[in-house]
C-alpha cells in the first residue's frame, strides 16, 4: 500500500513541476539578452519543499514583486539593502521536459542602497 501511495505522490509532483513554466516567478521574454532586476531589501516567505526565505524581485519598469525561488548565481543578498542588478538567464543542467525554469546569473551590481 505504501508503494502505491508513494507512486501517486511522485506522479503528482512530477506533473506539477512539468506543467510549471516559470518556477522562479521571473520570466524573461528574450532569454539571450541581459535585463535589469530590482531586489527588495527584505526576503519573503516561500515554500519549496519546506518553508524558507526567497529574494523578492521585480523587473525594471514593472510594479509587481515576485519571489525568486532559486536565487541568483553569483549574488549574495545583504538584508536592509535594495539592489539594482544586471542579470541574464541561463539554462539548467538538469533535463527537464520543458527545459525547466531559467537560472538567473548575475552580470553586474548596478546599485546598492540602504533601506530603512
Amino acid at each position: 500500500m505504501k508503494v502505491k501511495n508513494y507512486s501517486i505522490l511522485l506522479l503528482l509532483l512530477f506533473s506539477f513541476f512539468a506543467c510549471s513554466s516559470s518556477s522562479d516567478g521571473i520570466e524573461n521574454i528574450n532569454s539571450d539578452e541581459s535585463y535589469e532586476l530590482i531586489i527588495a531589501s527584505k526576503t519573503v516567505n516561500c515554500n519549496l519543499m519546506i518553508p524558507s526565505k526567497c529574494l523578492s524581485a521585480r523587473k525594471k519598469n514593472e510594479i509587481q514583486w515576485k519571489a525568486i525561488l532559486y536565487g541568483i548565481k553569483g549574488f549574495k543578498h545583504e538584508k536592509g539593502f535594495e539592489y539594482r542588478l544586471l542579470v541574464e538567464d541561463t539554462p539548467w543542467e538538469q533535463n527537464y521536459i520543458d527545459g525547466g525554469p531559467p537560472k538567473i546569473k548575475l552580470i553586474k551590481i548596478l546599485s546598492k542602497n540602504k533601506k530603512l
